[in-house]
């Protein structure tokens, strides 16, 4: 029976993580049923003892380096994942950096920064309010100038019919 363990225990190739999960659980019921039968021969002294506690480190150590090569090819792929998904951001946002280009260089050709656009938005509004006043001026005299004309029209039909009479 610790031939067999012992054997078991060697073994270190395993083809995924549900077959090391079968041999721990199979080399543990060994492990056990060795201690039983020792237990039931009264037999089991501290030689015994440390030989099956040696064989579960054996068994611990097994696991983890298993763990860890296992993690570490879970990291590989999560870290390619993670580079095919930065190359495809990047090939986004380089096509959106052509388009952003294409669409500014009419903008570029003039040559207009932010506070030239801004001070000629003032120098409209200020051209704009000018002619508000101008045309309210304008429209003023047109006022005065129809007034003077209906004044004038009365004041000859008045002298038109004061005479007449």
């Amino acid at each position: 029976m610790e031939e067999k363990i012992n054997t078991e225990l060697s073994r270190t190739e395993f083809s995924s993580q549900e077959d090391l999960k079968k041999h721990v659980l199979f080399v543990q019921a060994m492990i056990r049923d060795y201690e039983k039968h020792l237990y039931e021969e009264g037999r089991y002294d501290d030689p015994s003892k440390s030989n099956v506690r040696h064989w579960r480190d054996k068994l611990y150590r097994t696991v983890q380096e298993h763990r860890d090569i296992s993690e570490s090819a879970e990291n590989l792929d999560e870290l390619e994942n993670t580079a095919r998904l930065v190359h495809r951001q990047i090939g986004k946002a380089d096509a959106n950096q052509q388009i952003l280009d294409r669409s500014t260089l009419k903008l570029m050709g003039l040559n207009y920064t932010s506070n030239d656009i801004e001070k000629a938005l003032t120098d409209t509004r200020n051209k704009l309010k000018e002619n508000q006043k101008q045309e309210r001026f304008e429209t003023l005299l047109v006022l005065i100038a129809l007034l003077v004309f209906i004044l004038i029209c009365v004041l000859i039909l008045f002298d038109k019919f004061v005479s007449s009479s």
